[in-house]
């Protein structure tokens, strides 16, 4: 079996990989509760131009040593850079120590790039233990985009374009943010709030590579769990879905 499945007792239904990691996370062992998330996910099509998807924490076979598996079948897996930690239901980063999870741009054939006419939606769930100063927790590439934290609040930008402030957070709380381009509007969502949107995403960006944890001088400091990167505009119901659906952390 492929290790990027996450859960041998779950095979025989024929889930899909990402929804067989929500099951695993949510307690799910009923073939009738299984049953009705697969039945939610393929009715709302989330697996649907999905790129890929990042489950962290040790005991869900979400990757092992320096290397975390994509649940997709793209197989975009990350590599573990200086050391960020496998917790039990995350990947845990030290900001001062420079880590990351990342693939780079021509391993991933560029299929995390976006611009003006490339709608795409990135989630996560995220806790910040640094944010007197800038830490990026999912990041493009210096001509790409970001989502970060900077004195508690969390952001999404391309740089040169704007960014869309989410509102106050607090360190050491876990929070879902879901951000992107709808071919109208950046957005950002923080706990499946409305959507908080700015002006035109802008060019695109073609040659940096994808990483959680940050990049140079601006490294991410706490844990980030449930990564997940579409090529598409996600609907609020899909968006209720992934963060009802993910692990009750609030």
């Amino acid at each position: 079996m492929s290790a990027h499945v996450a859960g041998r007792k779950y095979d025989a239904l024929g889930l899909d990989p990402l929804v067989i990691a929500y099951c695993q996370r949510s307690g799910a062992t009923d073939r009738r509760t299984i049953s009705a998330w697969f039945k939610s996910a393929r009715s709302l099509g989330l697996t649907t131009n999905l790129v890929g998807a990042w489950v962290f924490g040790a005991g869900r076979n979400a990757g092992t040593g320096t290397t975390a598996f994509d649940l997709t079948n793209n197989r975009y897996d990350l590599t573990l850079n200086n050391g960020p930690t496998w917790g039990a239901s995350s990947l845990d980063f030290v900001r001062a120590s420079s880590q990351t999870a990342a693939i780079t741009n021509a391993a991933s054939g560029g299929a995390f790039n976006v611009g003006s006419s490339k709608l795409f939606t990135v989630s996560a769930w995220l806790k910040c233990t640094s944010s007197s100063a800038q830490t990026y927790a999912i990041y493009k590439g210096a001509s790409g985009w970001g989502v970060y934290d900077i004195f508690a609040s969390y952001r999404f930008s391309k740089p040169g374009y704007g960014q869309v402030v989410s509102g106050a957070a607090t360190d050491g709380d876990w929070y879902h943010i879901a951000a992107g381009w709808d071919g109208e509007n950046s957005w950002i969502s923080l706990n499946n709030a409305e959507k908080l949107t700015v002006g035109n995403l802008g060019s695109a960006d073609t040659t940096d590579d994808f990483s959680i944890g940050g990049f140079s001088g601006s490294y991410w400091g706490g844990s980030i769990d449930e990564v997940m990167f579409w090529n598409r505009a996600l609907t609020d119901a899909e968006r209720t879905w992934i963060y009802n659906g993910g692990v009750k952390r609030i």
